[in-house]
């Protein structure tokens, strides 16, 4: 279970890292220099990577003890940290393009949830 479990993480930290690449070159519209590329990326995916460790880890071993094995279950679960990008909007942060950046941040949790659960769905 623990090789499972570092694998998935790994997973997850991974695909942080690239879709943190493709936000800052693509829908942040920059050209950043290279060590601030590599700095904000793997920033991006200890982000992620935290967000799982903080939120799904949690909520995975939930679903493990009620059998709720799933991958819709998953989704979902991967879906709600998006909800924080309106929540900062009203609470006064500025983003160029809310429902973009909300849709982005949602798909990298519906993705990092799908790997989470590939890694680890045949866990006893």
């Amino acid at each position: 279970m623990k090789n499972r479990l570092a694998s998935a993480l790994f997973s997850v930290f991974g695909f942080g890292v690239f879709s943190s690449l493709i936000y800052l070159l693509v829908i942040s519209n920059t050209t950043p220099e290279l060590l601030f590329l590599l700095i904000m990326s793997l920033t991006g995916g200890l982000v992620v990577l935290g967000t799982t460790i903080i939120w799904g880890l949690p909520l995975h071993f939930l679903l493990k003890r009620k059998k709720l094995r799933h991958l819709r279950y998953y989704l979902a679960i991967g879906a709600l940290p998006c909800l924080v990008i309106p929540i900062d909007s009203m609470l006064g942060s500025y983003y160029s393009n809310l429902v973009s950046h909300t849709l982005f941040f949602c798909f990298i949790g519906v993705i990092s949830a799908s790997l989470f659960w590939a890694s680890v769905k045949n866990d006893a």
